[in-house]
């Protein structure tokens, strides 16, 4: 089944642990804007449909 919403979960080391930023997305796209300029973040997401939410996705790495 397809993702009905997804979550987006952000962590300061790589690996995690995550905490959720951003729940209910109904578009695959987000934009953070709770960022602290100079840090760097790492970023997995989740789908969410009537089955329940899925594993998370491979890390998203910062650009250099």
């Amino acid at each position: 089944p397809l993702a009905d919403t997804y979550t987006v979960k952000r962590s300061d080391k790589a690996g995690g642990p995550y905490t959720v930023v951003a729940s209910g997305i109904g578009l695959p796209e987000y934009f953070d804007t709770t960022v602290t300029t100079g840090s760097t973040y790492f970023y997995v997401v989740s789908a969410v449909n009537k089955l329940g939410e899925s594993p998370n996705s491979d890390e998203a790495k910062p650009a250099p």
